[in-house]
């Protein structure tokens, strides 16, 4: 039987060829009109239709740019319509798995809380970390010791509570650790979610007890009206991030996401932060490094150290824990109320030149 054809890797560190380049251009202005985004029948397609649509971003943000010449502040906004968004988001699904991501934090939580953890997430923690004791970069009994909830609210339910941020199909990773105890709740939002499961809606206009305005960064012009009526405001112990900051439109947008996510922590909870990244982001990035994420970017930026991370052929999962002092209402108190996302905290910088690499960066 004749070998089958060699798979090019998702990560590739060497640019592609001019020619190629065109004719995937070419290709790619063939399998739709103007305006709309194209089946996506392949992967490869539909990569190039991830690639335009952050091209086609970028172009809206520049045109936004030039007709706000007088001065005024440049909105960080998608302003896509549904069904272009709808297409984008298959097509991510299509290239990158949202499956691992979830299974990936189950099993890291089981470690961490194994008095929660079902028959079912012990095996998944077995297989997915494979007794690797590098994928906790913290001691996981420092971990579960560090979280004084159960002190000051005895009531509390028992089991964490969980913000899924872009979360796609719904919580269905997360039913059996539920029903388990492993959670107590799981949210889960979307802008243009692909199950009734899933509240539509946009993050930053999720309400949170930190004070701050966050609406600069929205996609969307209004929040929900439930989340509007929301009383109590919702914390959690867990926010999940996977496969969402990449997709905001500018550094000012990733950072300000990443701030928020620490605003909706429970300061008295297990606050954690679970981030998922395209691995291209992290180690094939003029702007960003492992390092540079780590230390100053969620480190001075976030007030988080990474707890636990593991990569993939496609993918960078780390999981953070946020100080106290910056969870809550307190991440707006460290800013003196100011949003995150200016750059006066890290600011982009050149940490990983050369030639074929990408842009993505961060600043907060």
């Amino acid at each position: 039987m004749a070998k089958g054809k060699k798979k090019t890797p998702v990560v590739s560190r060497k640019p592609p060829s001019s020619a190629g380049h065109a004719a995937a251009a070419a290709s790619s202005s063939a399998d739709a009109a103007p305006g709309r985004m194209p089946s996506l029948p392949r992967k490869n397609k539909a990569r190039r239709a991830i690639t335009r649509f952050h091209a086609e971003t970028k172009l809206r943000l520049a045109a936004a740019a030039t007709a706000d010449a007088a001065g005024g502040p440049v909105l960080d906004t998608l302003q896509v319509d549904s069904a272009a968004l709808a297409q984008y988001q298959q097509a991510s699904m299509k290239i990158q798995s949202t499956k691992y991501p979830s299974e990936l934090l189950v099993a890291l939580l089981g470690e961490i809380f194994p008095s929660a953890a079902d028959a079912v997430a012990r095996k998944a923690a077995a297989k997915l970390l494979g007794g690797d004791p590098a994928a906790f970069l913290v001691d996981a009994a420092t971990l579960r010791t560090s979280s004084s909830r159960s002190d000051s609210d005895p009531d509390a339910p028992p089991g964490l509570r969980l913000l899924d941020v872009g979360a796609l199909e719904g919580p269905v990773a997360y039913q059996r650790s539920a029903r388990a105890g492993t959670f107590a709740s799981v949210v889960s939002i979307d802008l243009h979610p692909q199950s009734p499961a899933v509240q539509a809606g946009d993050f930053f206009h999720y309400p949170d007890p930190s004070g701050c305005d966050w609406t600069a960064y929205a996609a969307q012009p209004v929040a929900p009206a439930a989340w509007k009526a929301l009383d109590p405001m919702p914390v959690f112990d867990v926010v999940s991030l996977s496969l969402v900051v990449n997709f905001l439109p500018t550094a000012n947008a990733r950072g300000a996401m990443l701030a928020k996510a620490a605003a909706h922590l429970d300061p008295d909870g297990a606050r954690l932060v679970w981030l998922v990244l395209p691995r291209a982001c992290v180690d094939n990035a003029r702007y960003m490094t492992r390092d540079h994420l780590v230390s100053a970017v969620m480190g001075r930026g976030v007030g988080a150290v990474v707890v636990a991370e593991r990569w993939s052929a496609k993918l960078w999962c780390g999981l953070f824990q946020v100080s106290r002092a910056w969870a809550g209402p307190a991440a707006a108190a460290r800013r003196g109320g100011k949003v995150a996302g200016s750059g006066d905290v890290v600011k982009k910088s050149l940490v990983n030149d050369g030639k074929g690499r990408n842009n993505f960066s961060i600043v907060v």
